[in-house]
């Protein structure tokens, strides 16, 4: 059995976290970030297609960075997928299909008009920790902060990630090693397929170490 990270999500829409350097705290002598927001995240969300944005954004996910992000459908839908395997946290919408091409054209009275009201987003955040592999720890043995108490990851870039499969074979968590890094989304492989009938859009890769060419 095998884990898939989620790798991104197709745009449009796209979104951005404006506040990034007050969400993430990080260890002031090895800078490595602390998986708890220190605020909510401020997110601008928009679309090159707004005839379309209903079907993009109402009830599916948006890659903001490093954090999924979408609406109270969205949020509903994933936690009957993977019951009680995420937290969902408010987030604000500071901007919302406002600087697309056609909302750019509109007077301002027809914008302000015709614009959609976004409703309440959330950010989703795994409340399941997955570890590295035992073996690529003990290869790549990590560095020891005395001001944080934690181990930080000494992998190259070219080295493969993989998990640590744990016994109790979660659904679904984050790699607790390497935060916003891309690997704060895993799953495992019995619901990938799920979630791609579900939400289309997503996109997985599997967390497998890389083939030797020699």
């Amino acid at each position: 059995m095998n884990y898939f990270r989620l790798r991104d999500i197709t745009t449009p829409p796209f979104a951005y976290v404006v506040n990034r350097e007050e969400v993430i705290d990080s260890c002031n002598l090895c800078m490595m970030p602390f998986p708890q927001l220190k605020v909510p995240l401020q997110v601008e969300i928009f679309t090159t297609d707004p005839e379309h944005w209903k079907e993009q954004i109402v009830g599916q996910p948006i890659m903001a960075e490093s954090w999924v992000v979408g609406d109270q459908k969205f949020v509903e839908a994933l936690e009957k997928i993977l019951p009680g395997l995420f937290h969902a946290r408010p987030i604000e919408i500071v901007s919302f299909l406002k600087k697309t091409p056609y909302a750019m054209r509109q007077k301002s009275k027809e914008r302000t008009k015709n614009s959609p009201e976004p409703g309440a987003f959330f950010s989703l955040h795994p409340n399941v920790e997955i570890h590295l592999d035992r073996a690529l720890k003990a290869q790549y043995p990590p560095i020891e902060c005395p001001a944080c108490n934690r181990s930080i990851p000494d992998i190259p870039f070219d080295v493969a990630v993989i998990p640590s499969i744990p016994d109790s074979r979660p659904l679904a968590g984050f790699m607790a090693e390497l935060l916003f890094e891309g690997y704060d989304y895993i799953f495992h492989e019995s619901v990938v397929e799920s979630l791609q009938n579900h939400f289309p859009k997503m996109l997985f890769e599997e967390m497998n170490p890389e083939p030797l060419l020699f």
